[in-house]
């Protein structure tokens, strides 16, 4: 029986399209950041990004889009001002860390097996 990966979530998703990506839910353990980072592939028109959640990821979870372009747009998707604040800051930097890698999941990581994915969230730079 092979170990299941503990920090991270992984999940190879199809969609109605049968286009697939990949995706991870970063805890705090592997970013620095509080909250959850969600990073994934390339997803729909629109450009490279992550979401930040001060909780848990859901599909209708309050959240910050942070996109992977210099310098980052950032996004509210619902968040209160205080939350929002809370966060942009230590997202704006890990992102600022990790853009290399980030980009190349973003247009490579739909190819990648699980342990490439995992291998890749394992490789992120943490924020002290």
């Amino acid at each position: 029986m092979t170990a299941q990966p503990d920090a991270a979530d992984f999940a190879r998703i199809e969609t109605a399209d049968d286009e697939v990506f990949e995706m991870v839910n970063l805890p705090r353990g592997d970013t620095g950041v509080d909250g959850t980072i969600y990073v994934s592939s390339m997803q729909g028109p629109h450009g490279p990004r992550v979401k930040w959640y001060p909780q848990r990821p859901g599909p209708d979870a309050p959240c910050l889009t942070v996109t992977l372009e210099q310098p980052p747009r950032v996004i509210n998707h619902g968040l209160s001002a205080r939350d929002a604040r809370s966060g942009q800051d230590a997202v704006e930097r890990w992102v600022a860390l990790n853009r290399e890698g980030l980009l190349r999941f973003w247009f490579d990581g739909s190819s990648w097996t699980v342990d490439e994915v995992y291998s890749f969230a394992k490789g992120l730079a943490k924020l002290d």
